[in-house]
């Protein structure tokens, strides 16, 4: 399971060696191979930080750990490193906090969207206009518009100006809701 790069190309591959068995059986398999991987991952976790200084900087085993984690989309333990980069003064990348964003909203955690937000508002860092994007066009895709709408008055007040693709996610957002008329007023504007 950990040498396939996607979850897809994992499933394909229990489905070709048991091919006798049902999509359940061959789904239950993989979710169990990943949980057993799960129940370590504080053990791989604690084995990288325990010498790395020997090796790297915090942040780079910090960062190499969340993309990680991100990558296998363990949203959780991704906004845990991001907790213990602050707790030793770190501030992550905003291109990582930009996919991790993105991973919340894909799996519904809005809670912590706006926690992880409010935490680079308040400790960095500072949001720019592609991490305000991907949360407008996360919100939009859930149909939520009127939340990417706000967002996009947001963003100003810290010195992020909404660019051509902020628009064009909320221009976009009121067409496939058949919403013209609005989408229209934001084209104009």
């Amino acid at each position: 399971m950990k040498s396939f790069e996607y979850r897809e190309t994992a499933f394909g591959f229990f489905k070709f060696a048991f091919q006798d068995d049902s999509d359940e059986i061959v789904k239950s398999s993989c979710v169990a191979a990943h949980e057993s991987w799960v129940d370590r991952r504080r053990e791989v976790v604690e084995f990288m930080w325990k010498r790395h200084a020997e090796f790297e900087s915090d942040f780079s085993v910090l960062d190499t750990l969340m993309r990680g984690f991100l990558k296998m989309e363990m949203s959780c333990e991704a906004l845990e490193i991001v907790g213990r980069m602050r707790e030793v003064g770190l501030r992550p990348s905003s291109s990582a906090i930009t996919i991790l964003f993105k991973l919340l909203l894909r799996v519904g955690d809005h809670g912590s969207v706006w926690k992880l937000l409010r935490g680079m508002i308040h400790q960095g860092p500072r949001p720019c206009n592609h991490n305000f994007n991907a949360v407008i066009l996360g919100f939009c895709r859930l149909g939520h518009v009127k939340v990417g709408e706000s967002l996009l008055y947001v963003m100003q007040k810290f010195k992020c100006q909404p660019d051509v693709y902020a628009y064009n996610i909320l221009i976009n957002a009121y067409c496939t809701r058949g919403q013209t008329v609005d989408a229209l007023g934001w084209m104009h504007s």
